[in-house]
């Protein structure tokens, strides 16, 4: 049964300060489907995640009241979520590469003061989304496209960025 299973990761991480550097994995999101699915949870931590590849999550990354952190140069592969930040403040997400995710990359619930530079979406039904009282992040730099980039390559459900929050 998925509920007793709580969360599902392959890197459950709540010491305060780790790095996990040039990793692949292949999750199993069709056994696995609720959000705390992920390759990498971090908690309450400083994470420093670099040259990895995630595949088949419901969240490849995922960043939960964790602040400081840098995820970097990373390839997420037909995930929910490839990069997902909720309550996490301070981080830099850069020289990412989202492919065949539902969202690319996603500030949730009062995440602060972060960077997305320089990150790719492709082919995601949303590139980068920001909501939910997320507040003072930079975007800069971002590529996100479907197909040719062109409008019919995108339905009424899809966008390249969607800055659904108050700005402040």
């Amino acid at each position: 049964n998925e509920s007793s299973i709580s969360p599902r990761s392959l890197f459950y991480i709540t010491a305060p300060v780790v790095s996990i550097e040039k990793i692949g994995f292949d999750g199993n999101r069709s056994a696995y489907t609720s959000g705390l699915n992920a390759g990498i949870i971090a908690s309450y931590a400083t994470v420093n995640i670099t040259d990895c590849f995630i595949q088949n999550e419901v969240n490849g990354i995922a960043l939960n009241s964790s602040n400081y952190c840098r995820i970097s140069n990373n390839l997420l592969s037909g995930n929910v979520n490839g990069i997902q930040m909720n309550e996490s403040k301070f981080c830099t997400i850069s020289g990412n590469t989202a492919v065949d995710c539902e969202y690319g990359y996603s500030d949730y619930t009062n995440a602060k003061f972060n960077t997305l530079s320089a990150n790719t979406a492709y082919n995601c039904d949303r590139g980068v989304q920001v909501s939910g009282n997320a507040k003072n992040n930079t975007l800069t730099g971002n590529v996100c496209l479907r197909g040719n980039g062109a409008s019919g390559d995108y339905n009424s459900t899809q966008f390249t960025i969607l800055l659904a929050t108050t700005c402040s």
